[in-house]
């Protein structure tokens, strides 16, 4: 859960008397633990429009007359509802440390990637550019997260440990693990481009690590 007052306040203070003073600043995100989902905004109740996360995100939007989408086109009402939107962002990554734990290690790296692909795509012309803003938000706090899970079962941040490049170098990983190196567990390997990536920056092994 989290919220966005402040901006609420001041969104009310810019538009004297459209926003109701019961309209609540409140936002929640519900991740599902062991079945990926189809991600729906929720204002109350679900719209029919999908996030494009696999998650759900409930706030006190402004809908579609037919409140089928929220109103993204413009004014105050569009102003909110990216406020709204811009807090689950905040939310989601206040509490990044404690989504692999919660998730599973394929889950927390299957929304990830999911929310690196919507970022990406948020930044092409007609798209809602305020979803950008759950990469945004995540992306700084990753390198320095326990959010690798090594080949001994524990989580680590990434500049602790290696990649294999290859799967047939797997053979090796229990001598590896007696030199005291931690290395990514084989079932990540799927997320290696984004583990790679200069956002979360795992390393591949190689001469200087074993050195």
């Amino acid at each position: 859960k989290g919220d966005f007052s402040e901006e609420a306040q001041e969104l009310s203070k810019q538009h004297p008397g459209r926003i109701e003073p019961k309209r609540s600043s409140r936002v929640i995100i519900a991740i599902p633990q062991e079945d990926e989902c189809r991600g729906l905004f929720c204002a109350c109740l679900p719209t029919e429009q999908e996030s494009g996360f696999p998650f759900h995100i409930n706030a006190d939007f402004f809908p579609s007359n037919d409140r089928k989408r929220l109103n993204l086109s413009a004014g105050y009402e569009a102003e909110w509802n990216r406020a709204a939107i811009r807090a689950a962002a905040k939310t989601l990554a206040h509490h990044l440390e404690q989504l692999p734990a919660l998730l599973g290690h394929l889950s927390f790296w299957t929304l990830l990637e999911s929310i690196k692909r919507v970022s990406d795509e948020a930044a092409k012309p007609g798209r809602e550019s305020a979803l950008a803003a759950f990469w945004e938000d995540l992306s700084p706090r990753l390198q320095t997260a326990p959010i690798i899970l090594t080949t001994l079962g524990e989580w680590t941040m990434p500049s602790q440990c290696c990649l294999l490049s290859q799967k047939e170098e797997a053979a090796i990983i229990p001598l590896l693990e007696k030199f005291g190196l931690k290395i990514a567990s084989e079932e990540l390997r799927p997320y290696q481009v984004l583990l790679r990536s200069e956002a979360v920056g795992v390393s591949v092994l190689g001469i200087p690590a074993l050195c």
